[in-house]
């Protein structure tokens, strides 16, 4: 498992590069343009209110009330490492896309987009699709934890995915964005479960006065 989590984050990493360089290429325009005509033919009023509804699942507000609220839960969080790893990753891949957006600097959609959301700041990577996937995802693996069941992972996956899209629906992103969030999002989940199991395995062998290998 380690190792798989270990690949795919390097290649996390290098797409989220190539994605930051292709962004200075003439084409890549005209490309996000196409990527994003589909959502945008889907507008409705109802699509409208669906998309404002679950683009606010991801915002940094409404991450934070889940953290604290899923750390106040003892069937969520029932130890201490599970609560110090969910508050770690999300306040490290919160301030680590804040670090991104600075540095690419990259500004929202303009009118051609239609945004139908204004916000402030960078666009470049986003932080609803980043910061949803650390932390949903990270939920979805103590989910899984406790029941060994994968519903729980497949339904915040779903809603991790359907954040994303609302995001480009609603023009306050390019694809672009979002897909480097994801992918930057990547990394920070690994490295906060890798972090868990090795809290854990401290806990174990701590537990039954084992000094480990």
């Amino acid at each position: 498992m380690r190792w798989f989590a270990g690949i795919t984050s390097l290649l996390a990493l290098a797409a989220f590069a190539d994605i930051g360089e292709d962004m200075h290429d003439p084409g890549w325009p005209g490309l996000e343009k196409r990527l994003a005509s589909p959502l945008a033919a889907l507008r409705s009023t109802w699509m409208t209110w669906t998309m404002l509804h679950l683009t606010w699942l991801g915002n940094r507000f409404t991450l934070s009330a889940i953290v604290v609220l899923a750390c106040l839960s003892s069937k969520t969080t029932p130890a201490h490492k599970d609560k110090a790893a969910l508050v770690l990753t999300a306040v490290s891949t919160s301030l680590l896309n804040l670090v991104l957006k600075e540095w690419f600097a990259r500004a929202r959609p303009g009118t051609e987009f239609l945004p139908l959301v204004e916000e402030p700041y960078y666009s470049f990577p986003s932080g609803h699709a980043m910061i949803s996937l650390a932390v949903y995802g990270f939920l979805a693996y103590l989910g899984w934890l406790r029941s060994k069941s994968y519903a729980p992972v497949l339904a915040l996956v779903l809603l991790i995915l359907m954040i994303a899209a609302s995001r480009v629906y609603l023009a306050v992103h390019y694809p672009g964005d979002v897909l480097a969030g994801l992918v930057a999002g990547w990394p920070c989940l690994c490295l906060a479960i890798a972090l868990h199991a090795n809290l854990r395995a401290d806990a174990f062998f701590a537990r039954n006065r084992v000094r480990r290998p």
